[in-house]
């Protein structure tokens, strides 16, 4: 039983780099933004049961979760919602959480802005998903680079009734942590609630990156959970083709710019990086070596530093 868990993890790696062998060779940019989203969406079931164990109790409740979910796997709530199902579009606002660190997304977006980001978004976004209007953003940065932003309900993996799952997985669990300690159940039942698809009032924040003139496209999707606050920093770094790496992150409050700096004088870094809707992006050509963000306020102040490399 020890192994199951890890079995587990390797089938749902080989199911993301199998998405992503298959959407390689699609190069319009609309089908670049969908092969995106579809990793992000995949990339979070990894994440979500990607479970870290130890010793003693916790090594068991690793292995009775791995267990748990393979038997619940065929229980229809637990099952992947219908392919048919349309993307669905919600008025809500978005959380705190996420407005609090992102205010822009608190306004709706215009009307012609929000059918733009939908014309990227819809190809990957079916199975019944539903993304908070007034979040969607499409927007253009410097060296050809263009940011898709949504905040969607749930987390990674859409399941036809998350709550019955949940209910199922845990009867599971129960019965497989039968005749051992209350630490060793107890160990399971936190983990099973760490699983992103079935944790109740979830939001995923979503950020797809695309750059002109390339058919790969990055994205990653930040969980937000109730009471979890959502931080500024980096949050996706991916190949930028031609030896060059993207950054990509959210600024700090009241941040207007970002300095970038360098103690290597071979390579050419950006010294201004803007910020749009709370985002930055920065390409870095290889070779810079450690590079700093120093975020910027309207005084021209120093509000904090990240360090990219």
């Amino acid at each position: 039983m020890s192994d199951a868990f890890d079995d587990l993890e390797r089938q749902l790696a080989r199911a993301v780099r199998s998405a992503g062998r298959g959407t390689r060779r699609r190069l319009p940019r609309t089908a670049a933004f969908a092969a995106a989203a579809a990793l992000v969406i995949s990339g979070g079931a990894l994440a979500a049961t990607r479970l870290t164990g130890g010793k003693g109790a916790e090594d068991q409740g690793r292995a009775i979760v791995a267990r748990a979910l393979r038997e619940s796997a065929s229980n229809p709530a637990c099952l992947p919602a219908s392919a048919s199902a349309p993307l669905l579009l919600s008025d809500s606002p978005p959380p705190k959480q996420i407005t609090d660190a992102l205010p822009d997304l608190a306004a709706a977006a215009s009307a012609g802005e929000q059918r733009r980001a939908l014309r990227l978004l819809i190809p990957a976004l079916s199975q019944g998903r539903t993304v908070l209007r007034r979040t969607l953003r499409s927007f253009t940065l410097p060296d050809g680079l263009q940011l898709l932003v949504f905040v969607q309900l749930g987390g990674g993996i859409n399941l036809r009734d998350p709550a019955a799952c949940a209910k199922a997985r845990r009867e599971h669990a129960a019965r497989l942590a039968k005749g051992r300690s209350a630490e060793t159940l107890a160990a399971a039942q936190r983990r099973l609630a760490q699983l992103h698809d079935t944790a109740p009032g979830l939001q995923t924040l979503s950020v797809l990156a695309h750059i002109r003139g390339q058919a790969s496209t990055g994205g990653t999707g930040l969980p937000v959970g109730p009471g979890q606050p959502l931080h500024p920093g980096l949050v996706l770094s991916a190949g930028a083709g031609k030896g060059r790496d993207l950054y990509v992150g959210i600024a700090g409050p009241h941040t207007t710019r970002l300095v970038a700096t360098t103690r290597s004088t071979m390579r050419r870094v950006p010294s201004r990086v803007p910020v749009h809707h709370g985002f930055y992006a920065l390409i870095l050509p290889r070779g810079t070596g450690p590079v700093r963000l120093r975020e910027i306020t309207a005084s021209g102040t120093t509000a904090r530093v990240v360090q990219v490399r």
